[in-house]
């Protein structure tokens, strides 16, 4: 009779189409799961234990709750078990120094169904240092099911924009590589990358300036296959008789344009900058 009672309450709940966050019952946990792996073995021929958390949805048998979303078409979200922080640690192998990526907390994120968006990322570098110290990395997370004017389906949730910081080591410094912008793109497309140029105003005056331009460049992939052209026909049945072989399409450049500034030798410089980026034969 009790769980006649919840179950109605929760109908009720969700049954005016108004309501976009319940409370309801849950019978998951996203838990931190202790693995032990052998990585190798150090240069004195000591094996190399390491414990490598993961995160892991676990059933829970006593009653807990959680939240659920659901779209504005009311289709159910399910949130994820994710890691919500990392840290670097670094252990010497017989082939070489190697670093591993540990998860160190874990919990259920429900971004997922939201837009995709920038999500924040905490990764610990050099733990138990002085040089200790935490970044936002950022990571990219959300739903995207849309196309743009030309029919490309833009279904995947990715990184368009980064920046590159350097924190300080016992070598030197590290250079790690922050997420600043997501956004829904194609399998192929455009990513951000600045390049710094010293421009002068004009030929004839010396003053210079720091132009920057956001050059691009194509990232991703392509599993479409370019057919090959067909060179000679059957005059008859149309058939072909031999062609080039297919191909196998690359990332590359589809619109490009140049940029132009007058340099600090006076000269003109032509800069050519990636607007867009396709699939194209190689």
């Amino acid at each position: 009779m009790q769980v006649l009672l919840l179950v109605s309450a929760v109908l009720f709940a969700v049954s005016d189409g108004k309501i976009n966050q319940t409370m309801v019952p849950c019978k998951t946990l996203c838990i931190t799961a202790n693995d032990k792996h052998l990585e190798g073995y150090d240069p004195t021929l000591s094996p190399v234990f390491l414990h490598k958390p993961r995160c892991a949805v676990i059933y829970n048998m006593e009653s807990c709750y959680y939240r659920r979303h659901t779209h504005g078409d009311d289709t159910e979200c399910q949130p994820l078990c994710l890691p919500s922080s990392y840290k670097i640690i670094t252990r010497q192998l017989r082939t070489g120094p190697r670093e591993f990526t540990i998860p160190e907390d874990c919990q259920f994120t429900y971004s997922v169904c939201k837009q995709c968006k920038r999500q924040s990322n905490i990764v610990k570098f050099f733990e138990s240092s002085r040089y200790e110290k935490e970044v936002d990395v950022g990571r990219c997370i959300g739903s995207c099911n849309g196309v743009d004017h030309v029919g490309t389906d833009l279904s995947h949730c990715v990184s368009v924009e980064n920046e590159t910081i350097s924190i300080p080591n016992p070598n030197g410094i590290t250079a790690v590589s922050v997420i600043k912008q997501c956004s829904c793109e194609a399998s192929c497309y455009r990513f951000s990358y600045l390049e710094a140029f010293l421009e002068r105003n004009d030929s004839n005056h010396p003053a210079v300036q720091e132009k920057i331009i956001d050059v691009g460049r194509c990232v991703g992939s392509c599993n479409n296959v370019i057919p090959g052209k067909c060179l000679s026909r059957d005059k008859k049945t149309g058939a072909c008789l031999y062609s080039f072989s297919a191909r196998r399409a690359v990332c590359r450049p589809s619109i490009g344009e140049d940029v132009r500034f007058i340099n600090v030798d006076g000269k003109i410089m032509t800069i050519p900058v990636v607007k867009k980026c396709g699939c194209i034969s190689g």
